[in-house]
């Protein structure tokens, strides 16, 4: 008599969760078949794991979250055959705890719809590949709920029959669900639409009255009302004139022109809406100009001396003065100003205010004047040009006060290493550009032609 044959021995593994969210632990176990098991060995991507058991628990956490791509391996040891099977499992993915959110956009252009025109509005999930994830979508129009559906599946239409009216806020409400949603409720981006009605299309230009002087930048600004999407054509006195723009500028406009503007737009039935003329009211008023000499040769003044600044108006009668110090208002309302109390590099200007001016009580400022203070030139007799932010350059601060002083340095054999007219720029320690090396250079300093030079020695170290 023939002996019953033994079934073949195998296992296979089981998940608590195939689609697990990240940081939700997963567990494997493994179920045998025709085995006596005696151990068991747990593999994840061919590394031992310390599990001995008929289960092994993955934390699926930040040192590992499980994908697909991840494999899981049993080895069960039978403890009879002494035979080792193993069961292997794959395409297990973890997600993330994912916030997900709606975008809505239109095909309409600039958000332009003819009045009665069906709304074309669409929508876009912004999501994981997440099987699990649900939602409920719902279009809304200045908050309130228009059209609700459910996904993922169906297409949530915008109501084609809605009226859209000028200045309409349409935006999408959606309540996710899923095990691994963090943000329930989510709001789209918002769109604000513009209707265009034919029958109350219009235009209106501000400011409606304009009086201002002649040669003043004048600026008109249009406004729509019931259209949009439109060109733009400005006129003064009926002729086209500025860009296809919402404002016209000009400073060229005389007293009596007439300002208008015409919109036209084309995307519902040629609609052509025009503005009421603006007639310019200007002035001409009474111009005048100032400038301001000094009492000192090249503005330079000794420590000390006092020094007379006149202002000369072109228009003189009935004018105020008023005297600036680097901006700051300073003596009396007269066409002279004298002191002995400025500093080097001081600025002086003088501001004229002219009755019948236009615009009225508008002063005009004069050219500018700048002192130039004589004091000690006392050149420093080391500087270390080494790039530390301190003592770089060879500083002479009193030789501001000399503008046209010419600067000399040698080498030790005689080269001429550095020349400049003026100091406004102190030396780096640099010939063409290169750094010079440590040790004695030699200058010569010629303040002006009223004074004798200056000559010494200058160290360089670093």
């Amino acid at each position: 008599m023939a002996s019953a044959k033994t079934a073949d021995p195998y296992a296979e593994l089981s998940i608590s969760d195939r689609f697990p969210c990240k940081g939700q632990p997963v567990t494997f176990t493994i179920i045998t078949h025709n085995i006596t098991p005696e151990t068991y060995k747990w593999k994840l991507n061919d590394v031992v794991q310390e599990a001995t058991g008929r289960t092994f628990t993955l934390r699926n956490n930040s040192t590992h979250y499980i994908n697909q791509d991840d494999y899981i391996v049993c080895i069960v040891t039978d403890a009879i055959i002494k035979r080792e099977i193993a069961a292997v499992l794959t395409g297990v993915k973890a997600y993330g705890n994912q916030v997900a959110s709606a975008q809505i956009s239109s095909a309409v252009p600039n958000l332009t719809f003819c009045k009665g025109q069906a709304p074309q509005f669409s929508y876009n999930i912004i999501k994981e590949d997440d099987p699990n994830l649900r939602w409920e979508f719902t279009w809304q129009v200045n908050g309130a709920d228009v059209a609700t559906g459910t996904g993922p599946g169906a297409v949530i239409d915008f109501p084609a029959n809605y009226e859209l009216h000028d200045g309409d806020k349409v935006q999408a409400k959606v309540n996710f669900s899923g095990k691994c949603i963090v943000e329930n409720l989510n709001y789209s981006n918002e769109l604000t639409v513009h209707v265009i009605d034919p029958a109350s299309a219009s235009v209106s230009i501000s400011p409606a009255n304009v009086n201002g002087c002649t040669g003043e930048t004048l600026t008109f600004k249009a406004t729509l009302r019931n259209i949009g999407g439109v060109t733009y054509r400005w006129m003064v006195n009926g002729q086209t004139v500025g860009s296809n723009s919402d404002t016209f500028e000009s400073a060229g406009l005389i007293d009596g022109d007439k300002v208008q503007c015409t919109v036209t737009n084309s995307q519902c039935e040629a609609i052509e809406a025009q503005s009421e003329e603006v007639t310019v009211k200007l002035i001409t008023g009474i111009t005048n100009s100032v400038n301001i000499s000094s009492s000192a040769k090249d503005n330079i003044i000794e420590k000390g001396q006092p020094i007379t600044f006149t202002a000369q108006a072109a228009i003189v009668a009935g004018v105020t003065y008023q005297w600036q110090v680097n901006g700051i208002d300073v003596g009396a309302n007269n066409p002279v100003y004298t002191t002995s109390d400025l500093n080097l590099l001081d600025r002086i200007t003088c501001l004229v205010t002219t009755p019948g001016s236009c615009p009225e009580g508008v002063p005009i400022k004069s050219n500018e004047i700048i002192v130039y203070k004589f004091g000690a030139i006392a050149p420093p007799n080391t500087f270390t040009p080494n790039g530390d932010g301190v003592n770089d350059t060879w500083s002479i601060p009193a030789l501001a006060g000399y503008p046209k002083c010419r600067v000399e340095i040698f080498n030790r054999y005689g080269t001429l290493v550095y020349n400049s007219v003026g100091y406004a720029k102190a030396w780096e320690g640099k010939f063409n550009g290169a750094p010079l090396p440590v040790g004695s250079y030699y200058y010569i300093i010629y303040p002006d032609v009223k004074q004798q030079k200056i000559s010494g020695s200058v160290t360089i170290l670093r």
